[in-house]
């Protein structure tokens, strides 16, 4: 008997019973017994149940797609039952991810042009939940079943799908909300940064302590944001420079992305415009070079 063999073999001899167990020569993939791995026991391909098999809908890294792969030739033969974890003790979170699949193709629907195109993915997954849950003798939980057992399938999708767009708008209104709250007590300094802002744009201020600072917490000195500030205006900050350790990825009239920031060039101006006198005060008690006035001429040139 043969314990390491190639991962084709691993496979057959798994899908066919040949014998107890075999793996591969970095035993990164094997079974033992009913079971068949990939890279240990917490990602279970398939499993072998009461005549028929139980199959992962899972996918991880590219190895890991090839060993499934590998089963999934190699059982053709078995009747299989789609699951995400072909293990008995799983089907709460069997149906836990049906839900959380099901309810992400719903948004989909609801916000489609064609409507139809996934009409048949959603009925798929449904038709996955029926045949496990029977296969298994599980019941079907209520955050599932009015989807899944409804007599108007179509029906029921539509108005779902529906409702959850109305609920995923309200929630993106809600975080709009909250984020121009978090922007003002950033303009105030109340807090020193924005956390997860549902605007997906960077935001400014300036003081003497501090200098410029973004709503990431980064900091540069008042005299390198008005050089910055020059070159951008004389458009000589190009894609590709530095500012501090930071890369400009790109830059037009309306955005400035530099590193993971997202900084529209009209926050630029007003940070600058709402702060001129402050600004002009600091130049001219610092002797900086590039005086307020300097700095404006340069901008015009």
């Amino acid at each position: 008997m043969r314990k390491v063999v190639s991962p084709s073999d691993v496979a057959h001899f798994f899908a066919n019973q040949t014998q107890y167990e075999a793996t591969n020569s970095g035993r990164t993939f094997y079974y033992e017994g009913d079971k068949i791995y990939s890279y240990g026991r917490h990602f279970c391909i398939a499993r072998i149940y009461q005549g028929k098999m139980l199959f992962t809908k899972r996918t991880y890294s590219n190895s890991t797609s090839k060993h499934v792969n590998h089963v999934w030739q190699a059982s053709r033969h078995w009747e299989r039952v789609m699951c995400y974890f072909p293990r008995d003790e799983y089907g709460t979170e069997n149906f836990n991810h049906w839900r959380d699949d099901i309810n992400a193709q719903l948004l989909k629907l609801g916000n489609a042009r064609k409507p139809e195109l996934y009409l048949s993915p959603i009925k798929r997954l449904i038709e996955e939940v029926k045949a496990y849950a029977d296969f298994m003798g599980f019941e079907i939980p209520a955050s599932l079943y009015d989807i899944v057992c409804s007599p108007d399938i179509e029906l029921m999708l539509f108005d779902a799908a529906a409702k959850i767009k109305e609920i995923q708008d309200a929630h993106k209104r809600e975080a709009v909300e909250k984020a121009k709250i978090e922007v003002e007590k950033f303009r105030n300094f109340e807090v020193s940064r924005i956390h997860g802002t549902a605007l997906d744009i960077d935001y400014l201020r300036v003081s003497v302590e501090n200098g410029f600072e973004t709503s990431q917490g980064v900091e540069i000195s008042i005299e390198e944001g008005l050089l910055l500030y020059a070159a951008i205006k004389q458009g000589r900050l190009k894609r590709g420079d530095s500012v501090k350790h930071y890369t400009v990825r790109s830059i037009d009239s309306k955005m400035l992305v530099v590193g993971c920031h997202n900084i529209p060039i009209k926050e630029i101006d007003s940070v600058i415009d709402s702060n001129t006198e402050m600004l002009k005060k600091y130049c001219e008690q610092t002797g900086f070079p590039m005086t307020w006035a300097t700095a404006i001429n340069e901008m015009q040139q």
